[in-house]
């Protein structure tokens, strides 16, 4: 049996050898790159009073769930206020945590993804983004609650990783799984059936 990095690299140098493979890689890539910066400079911030609204959102989202889990706390707006190490501290909860970057990557990657038909895209990348709304508060309350059962210099570090891996995950994951079920897809009456449902 050949060792496993040995196979990687013929499977690789295969792969580069394919010139559809490379062409299909560079055009998914190059229409990566160009609807993740239409996001960041002209869709986020086209729509930033939606971003504001969810930092109010998740604000309040997330003062029930830390209510849910023990945790005292009160909300203004979008700032969520609970006790750390005996002093009242404000966690503000502005436009970068309204999960703006996730739903842009997340629908870029998917929109990317030309070899499945645009119909399985927009729906693939609507479901992501209200996946991603309805998990953002989660994540912020996770944060505020390990904060509030250590200190500020351990919140922020649980902040900057929990961040990292709520993204890394939710794209991965998502992505994988929401790909693989619309290539295994082959049953066009379903197909024409949910074309029509949506249209009304």
């Amino acid at each position: 049996m050949e060792p496993t990095l040995e196979k990687f690299w013929k499977s690789l140098r295969k792969d580069l050898r394919n010139r559809k493979a490379l062409r299909n890689a560079t055009k998914f890539m190059v229409i990566f790159i160009l609807l993740f910066a239409l996001s960041l400079l002209v869709l986020i911030p086209l729509l930033s009073p939606l971003w504001d609204f969810l930092g109010v959102f998740n604000s309040h989202t997330s003062h029930a769930v830390l209510a849910l889990l023990g945790v005292e706390s009160s909300v203004s707006g979008n700032v969520i206020t609970t006790r750390v190490g005996g002093q009242d501290v404000g966690f503000e909860i502005s436009q970068i945590c309204s999960g703006d970057i996730e739903i842009a990557l997340l629908a870029s990657l998917i929109l990317a993804s030309f070899d499945i038909a645009i119909f399985w895209r927009l729906l693939g990348s609507l479901a992501g983004a209200l996946l991603v709304l309805l998990v953002n508060p989660l994540r912020i309350s996770l944060t505020i609650l390990i904060t509030a059962r250590s200190d500020l210099d351990v919140g922020e570090l649980a902040h900057n990783i929990i961040f990292r891996l709520f993204l890394f995950l939710l794209l991965v994951f998502y992505y994988l799984l929401w790909y693989n079920w619309t290539k295994g897809m082959k049953n066009p009456r379903l197909e024409y059936g949910l074309r029509h449902l949506f249209k009304g």
